[in-house]
């Protein structure tokens, strides 16, 4: 990858670590409902997330 520049100016040199928190993205309750249901059919497009699901 390049060096990346954001649209401030901001520059991003190529090599740079950029951390990503997971958990706070997949727990954000206005993109995944019942984030403390363990559910992997929640990241299926073809899952509606009112669907029953046999447990």
């Amino acid at each position: 990858m390049n060096t990346f520049s954001f649209l401030d100016g901001t520059l991003l040199p190529t090599g740079t670590l950029v951390p990503v928190p997971q958990q706070a993205i997949m727990r954000y309750t206005a993109n995944y409902t019942d984030t403390d249901h363990f559910s992997p059919l929640r990241f299926r497009p073809d899952f509606a997330p009112n669907q029953a699901v046999q447990k």
